[in-house]
C-alpha cells in the first residue's frame, strides 16, 4: 500500500452506523476494526476523516463475521432519518426529487474526496451514479450499503418502489438474499459497467414530504460550510494512481499517456512522485495488484479478460504475478474473502 494515497478519505459516519448493527449481531467490531488497520477512537466522531483503503475493508469484515454478504443491503436501507446528518436532509428537504438528486452530486465531496457521485438525464431516464476509483481493491459491500442508502431515500418520495426504474452494480450478485433484494426483485442487476440508478422523468418533480424551503437554506449553509471545511485535495499520487486505472480500461498505461494526461512532463511527474517518497513503478504495480484483487474477488469476468485487462500478454504471466502479490492462484484468490488479503497499517487520513 502506498502511503501517499491515505489521502484519500471517507468520512466516518458509515462505519459508525455499521458499528451499531455489528454489536447487535455479536460482532466484536472494535477488533474488527483493527484488523483493518484502523482505530475504533477515530469513530468517535462521525465527522472524522477515515483512510478508504480501511474503511471498505471494514465493510467486508463485516459480510465475512456476519456469513452474509446482502445483508449491508438492508442495514442502510432502513437507517432512520438523519443518520447521514446534512447528506440526509438537502435531499429530504428539498423542493423536488430532481433537486434533491442534484444535491447529492453538489455535496458528495464533504462525504469523500475520491468517491463520486453523478446525476444526468437523458430523453428516457435520470440517472444517479456513484463510483470509488478502482485502485482501492475491492469495495462491493460499500457500493451494496449506498445503494441500499440512496434507494430507501428515493423511496421515501414517491410509493415505495415506484420511485425507481432499474438499478445497476458493477459488482457481481450476492451469494445470500435480504428484504431489500427480495423487494426489488426484477429491478436490480449485477456485473454492470457502473453503479447507478434509473428513475423516470416523471417523477423528478415529485415533492419529498419533508420538503420544507426554511429547513432547506438551513442545511444547504451548513452543507456549504461543510464543503469548505473539507482537508487538503488528495495527493498527486492518488491522481496519478487514478489516471493509471483509467489507462489500463483505455490500453494504454504508459507515463507518457498519464503525464500528458495530467498536463505534466514525465520529468515533472517523476518528481512529483519523488516528493511524495515514491516512484511510477511502484504506483503502477499498487494499482494493477489492487484493481486485480477488485476484479477477482468483486465480478466474475474471466481471468483471461481480467489478465488482458491488467495488460498481460499471458494468462500464465497474470498467474505469476498475482501468485507473487496475494501467495494465491487468480482461481484460489477468487474464493478468498477480500477481508482475508494483507491488512493497512494502523494510519489516520488527514
Amino acid at each position: 500500500m502506498l502511503a501517499p494515497m491515505e489521502s484519500e478519505w471517507v468520512i466516518a459516519r458509515p462505519l459508525k452506523y455499521l458499528g451499531e448493527a455489528a454489536r447487535q449481531n455479536d460482532i466484536n467490531w472494535d477488533a474488527a476494526l483493527l484488523d483493518c488497520g484502523l482505530d475504533p477512537d477515530d469513530l468517535n466522531d462521525p465527522e472524522n476523516h477515515i483512510g478508504v483503503r480501511s474503511a471498505l475493508l471494514a465493510f467486508e469484515f463485516f459480510a465475512e463475521k456476519l456469513d452474509n454478504d446482502a445483508r449491508v443491503f438492508d442495514v442502510f436501507d432502513q437507517a432512520p432519518v438523519g443518520y447521514e446528518s446534512v447528506f440526509d436532509y438537502v435531499f429530504l428537504c428539498a423542493s423536488s426529487l430532481r433537486e434533491g438528486l442534484r444535491n447529492w452530486a453538489r455535496f458528495c465531496p464533504a462525504r469523500s474526496n475520491c468517491m463520486t457521485i453523478a446525476y444526468q438525464e437523458n430523453q428516457h431516464f435520470a440517472v444517479l451514479s456513484f463510483s470509488f476509483p478502482d485502485h482501492f481493491g475491492p469495495y462491493a459491500q460499500f457500493a451494496y450499503g449506498f445503494m441500499g442508502y440512496l434507494c430507501g431515500r428515493i423511496e421515501r418520495v414517491g410509493s415505495e418502489g415506484q420511485a425507481l426504474v432499474r438499478m445497476e452494480m458493477s459488482a457481481k450478485q450476492p451469494r445470500h438474499s435480504s428484504a431489500f433484494l427480495e423487494r426489488h426483485s426484477g429491478q436490480i442487476a449485477f456485473d454492470a459497467e457502473e453503479n447507478r440508478i434509473l428513475l423516470p422523468l416523471q417523477s423528478l418533480q415529485r415533492v419529498p414530504e419533508s420538503a420544507d424551503p426554511i429547513l432547506f437554506r438551513i442545511v444547504e449553509m451548513a452543507a456549504l460550510q461543510e464543503l469548505e471545511a473539507v482537508g487538503a485535495p488528495a495527493t498527486k499520487t492518488s491522481a496519478i494512481a487514478e489516471k493509471i486505472s483509467q489507462g489500463l480500461r483505455a490500453g494504454d498505461c504508459s507515463i507518457e499517456y498519464v503525464a500528458s494526461s495530467l498536463g505534466m512532463s514525465n520529468r515533472s511527474l517523476q518528481r512529483a512522485l519523488e516528493n511524495e517518497g515514491t516512484s511510477y513503478r511502484k504506483v503502477h504495480d499498487d494499482v494493477r495488484r489492487s484493481i486485480a484483487q477488485r476484479y477477482l474477488v468483486d465480478t466474475d469476468i474471466p481471468i483471461k479478460e481480467i489478465a488482458f485487462l491488467l495488460g498481460f500478454s499471458e494468462v500464465s504471466a497474470f498467474s505469476r504475478a498475482v501468485r507473487n502479490w496475494f501467495g494465491l492462484a487468480p482461481r484460489a484468490l477468487r474464493r478468498q474473502p477480500s477481508s482475508g488479503m494483507p491488512k493497512p497499517q494502523l494510519s489516520r487520513a488527514p
